[in-house]
């Protein structure tokens, strides 16, 4: 009997206690690897950071692509993005210092960037930090509406896949920024804090337009305080923009038209770093048999227009729950969209998270399946690359222990395999949630 009682308060202890040790060994893998290595957009990140600096609120005239010789960006890689980012870094870099953070140069013909630890710390600091808050409001949000068990799960779910921790501490992109806003205002929506809703959602997309599709579905399902909700963020957005705008009055159309030309559709070399099955087929066949298909990426809009209508509807109707429409936006945006990298994976696996207490036992499988396929890749990848490509002293002992576990798959067709499988995996939640499931909330 003793030793009963004793194995439930043991157990009970561990239940209790799981959050917070789940947190520790996330926060603990992403320290482990965080300052040895370096995706190609944290040296690019000092650049903008620096253009900041120098042209202040004016920053958006020089943010194009033609800007990157005379302001001495390692890459001709535009800033598509809100003015959160660049701010934050920019910040970073006034107390790091600029000072040799990143060397370009040619030799033998290869063109080579290396990033200072310095920066690649710094960075990665700010982004394990914001990737510990949205874990935390996630098990959150979860916990509030479903309880502490499936709090848990879905922490396990986000903080310890692969894509997340390669996504924050290996490569560095700050999607998990972003992502945290917009749960953030999901929580505010479970009080009935509407202002907030629009607030937060606003900051979300003034870090990065890619969670537009979700904010909507939020937005639809705020129902009698939608308009307060839309006027609150299209307030904050002006107002957060309004200083540039006085600054350089053009700041606006040239925003748009960075946005325009990154946006334009074509094939997506390289296929590696490719999620969307059919641009990835598309450019595959192109690039080995000559096939004209461009058309597949030109025309994504259609059928993403014919998913997001209908479920934008059912959002506004009450007959899909908060948890559904948002993530089902982004996965409708995950799918259609022509060009899906990496990075636009973490937002997923957080909101997979979130919808799947409330999901049928066939929606939770299909949930499950796209974290599975997801975190997939990073073990799949050979991720020590940005282990030695852009880190000039690279610690070649973490580069050895990360391949031992690592499939090493270097063949281009097994990427384009994996992405169609993905996609018409992603379709078929899509379709499922929102036709098979059609009766009641989920």
């Amino acid at each position: 009997m003793v030793s009963a009682a004793l194995a439930r308060k043991i157990a009970e202890r561990l239940k209790r206690y799981a959050p917070l040790l789940i947190l520790i060994v996330g926060t603990a893998l992403r320290l482990s690897v965080a300052p040895y290595s370096s995706g190609s957009d944290i040296p690019q990140f000092a650049g903008f950071a620096g253009t900041f600096l120098r042209h202040g609120l004016c920053f958006y005239e020089y943010a194009g692509s033609s800007s990157f010789r005379t302001e001495g960006w390692p890459y001709s890689w535009p800033y598509p993005y809100g003015p959160v980012w660049v701010v934050l870094t920019s910040i970073l870099l006034l107390i790091v210092g600029d000072g040799n953070l990143v060397k370009c140069f040619w030799r033998g013909g290869t063109y080579y960037v290396y990033v200072s630890i310095k920066w690649v710390t710094a960075v990665k600091t700010v982004l394990i930090a914001a990737d510990v808050v949205l874990a935390y409001l996630l098990y959150r949000y979860v916990r509030r509406k479903y309880g502490r068990s499936w709090g848990t799960l879905s922490l396990i779910l986000y903080y310890l896949n692969p894509m997340t921790i390669y996504v924050t501490s290996i490569y560095g992109m700050f999607d998990q920024l972003a992502l945290l806003f917009l749960v953030a205002a999901m929580l505010s929506f479970l009080s009935g804090k509407y202002v907030k809703v629009g607030l937060l959602t606003s900051l979300a997309l003034l870090t990065k337009q890619t969670l537009l599709a979700p904010a909507v579905a939020l937005i639809a399902c705020t129902r009698g305080k939608r308009a307060l909700t839309v006027l609150t963020a299209l307030a904050a957005s002006a107002l957060a923009l309004l200083p540039f705008l006085a600054a350089c009055p053009h700041t606006v159309e040239r925003i748009m038209s960075i946005l325009l030309s990154t946006s334009r559709p074509g094939y997506t070399e390289p296929l590696v770093y490719s999620f969307n099955g059919f641009s990835s087929l598309a450019t595959y066949l192109h690039s080995r048999q000559g096939m004209s298909l461009s058309w597949v990426m030109s025309y994504w809009y259609l059928p993403f227009i014919a998913l997001f209508l209908p479920l934008i509807y059912r959002a506004a109707r009450s007959s899909l729950s908060v948890d559904s429409a948002v993530m089902l936006s982004y996965a409708v945006f995950v799918a259609t969209y022509w060009r899906v990298n990496a990075q636009y994976m973490l937002p997923l696996v957080g909101l997979t998270a979130l919808a799947l207490p409330r999901a049928s036992r066939v929606g939770r499988a299909l949930l499950l399946l796209l974290n599975g396929m997801v975190a997939l890749w990073p073990v799949s990848f050979p991720i020590s690359w940005w282990f030695h490509v852009h880190i000039e002293h690279p610690n070649t002992m973490i580069w050895r222990v990360l391949d031992t576990f690592n499939l090493m798959i270097f063949d281009e067709l097994y990427y384009v395999v994996y992405s169609l499988v993905l996609t018409v995996l992603l379709y078929v939640t899509a379709i499922y949630f929102l036709v098979v499931k059609r009766s009641g909330v989920v």
